[in-house]
């Protein structure tokens, strides 16, 4: 019932995965709630989907993110949903710099102080985290390319201390980056 789950695609994917192994009328129950919540959030009247299977429902769910975000793109609505969509999106366009929540805030015209408290409540983690976590993705995709070397990919993401990029990425996905990369290079054979 939350929000986490549309700005963190680890939480939508856990999401996901736990709620393919429901039953049907479970699934409705909550689809049903959820898409209540959805409505409250955007503002909009949506259309109630007649779906006859969880894969069809969480499918639809999807496609309802995936259309969040192009939506907050062309539009200019003050809901804080489309707003902090907005604010992921210019995350990601802007992640090899240093980003501060000050500036975050600015784009969608808020204070520092507001912005991040609301947006630890839509996301469930704060801004310097968030950007954090979204660094070692890019970083993890970067290195699964396999067109730069790990050096190179933590000095373009704004780590010039290797050793505190390497700290951290292991604390996000629980290994060093060359054995990430050694991982990717085993699946792949």
């Amino acid at each position: 019932m939350n929000t986490r789950w549309i700005f963190n695609d680890s939480e939508f994917n856990r999401l996901y995965e736990l709620t393919r192994g429901v039953e049907l009328r479970t699934a409705e129950r909550v689809f049903i709630k959820s898409f209540h919540s959805l409505q409250k959030l955007t503002g909009e009247e949506l259309e109630f989907p007649s779906l006859s299977s969880v894969d069809s429902m969480l499918e639809w769910v999807k496609q309802w993110k995936e259309n969040l975000y192009q939506t907050c793109l062309q539009t200019d609505k003050t809901k804080d949903i489309y707003m902090f969509a907005r604010v992921i999106l210019y995350t990601d366009e802007h992640i090899e710099e240093n980003l501060k929540s000050e500036e975050a805030a600015a784009q969608i015209g808020m204070s520092r102080s507001y912005f991040s408290t609301r947006f630890k409540e839509m996301t469930g983690d704060t801004f310097h985290n968030y950007v954090i976590s979204r660094k070692m993705y890019a970083a993890a995709q970067k290195m699964a390319k396999g067109t730069e070397n790990i050096t190179q990919i933590a000095s373009n993401l704004g780590y010039d201390n290797f050793y505190y990029f390497t700290k951290v990425f292991s604390k996000e996905y629980g290994c060093m980056p060359t054995e990430y990369v050694g991982r990717i290079k085993k699946c792949s054979i």
